[in-house]
């Protein structure tokens, strides 16, 4: 405890004493560690869990498949959207017709400019040429739509597949093979390899704490050795009814030496300077 000597008025008081705190005070205080990132694994679609590829404590890549819902309806319907597709005896049989009412309006127009053919029979011919060209152009546009459909079957196929959206490992599994699911999770990714460690400190400590700062974590697993992490984030709201304000730290966990979801407790490094880094004698 330092006195400080405020002088003032002499009809004021004159000497009053407060605590100025260090770095070097801080205290240690308990802690958690979590996992850096979770998320909760379902399809976007109802339907019955025909596979679960990861199950509990698998470790999977970004992208791996998880698990899928049944897909034969939807197969089905590509396979059906496929072969309308790739239909098309009705466009050869109007390209023919086409054909036809091309050599047959020629030898009308002719007929017709020797006076041995009507205009009627000149129009009806005109009229079945246009038929015909028009017909080809509606078989054309149901073919781009039997595409599109052909495309939505596909996409509705994807939505019966669940992949993991980052590395990590499944830290629980909530379905099974043959469960009807309607977004309900079927199973928890967590990512283990960075790990977070949260800290409650009192608030007269928050002018202390800055980002960048590193600290020693005890976990319960092995309290008598210390692994390092970094303050990434201080909570700039505090909580009035307990003088409190939260930090959270990051610790690389690669090698996966600790597991998620236990206590400890951690002390900031000595060495650790007030602008977030470490003095001249520690790494940046």
């Amino acid at each position: 405890m330092e006195k400080i000597i405020i002088k003032g008025l002499p009809w004021l008081c004159t000497l009053m004493s407060f605590n100025v705190l260090s770095a070097s005070q801080l205290p240690t205080v308990d802690c958690v560690i979590i996992p850096s990132r979770s998320a909760e694994l379902s399809a976007p679609v109802a339907g019955v869990v025909a596979a679960v590829h990861k199950s509990l404590s698998h470790t999977v890549e970004k992208g791996d498949l998880v698990a899928e819902l049944n897909t034969e309806v939807e197969k089905s319907a590509i396979t059906l959207a496929k072969i309308k597709t790739n239909l098309s005896a009705e466009h050869n049989a109007e390209k023919a017709n086409l054909k036809f009412y091309n050599l047959q309006l020629q030898r009308i127009t002719k007929l017709s400019g020797n006076e041995l053919a009507s205009l009627r029979d000149l129009d009806e011919a005109v009229r079945l040429k246009e038929n015909a060209f028009w017909g080809i152009e509606q078989i054309r546009q149901n073919r781009e739509i039997r595409k599109q459909e052909l495309q939505h079957a596909q996409a509705q196929l994807k939505y019966k597949f669940v992949y993991a959206p980052f590395k990590g490992v499944i830290a629980k599994q909530y379905k099974f093979p043959g469960e009807y699911v309607d977004g309900q999770p079927i199973a928890k990714i967590v990512d283990i390899d960075t790990l977070h460690i949260e800290a409650i400190y009192p608030m007269e400590h928050y002018p202390l704490l800055k980002k960048g700062m590193f600290a020693n974590v005890y976990p319960e697993t092995d309290q008598t050795r210390g692994y390092q992490a970094k303050i990434d984030v201080i909570d700039p709201i505090g909580d009035v009814a307990s003088g409190t304000f939260g930090v959270r730290l990051s610790m690389d966990n690669s090698a996966r030496e600790l597991p998620a979801g236990i206590k400890c407790f951690l002390e900031i490094e000595s060495d650790s300077d007030e602008s977030g880094g470490r003095n001249s004698q520690g790494e940046p």
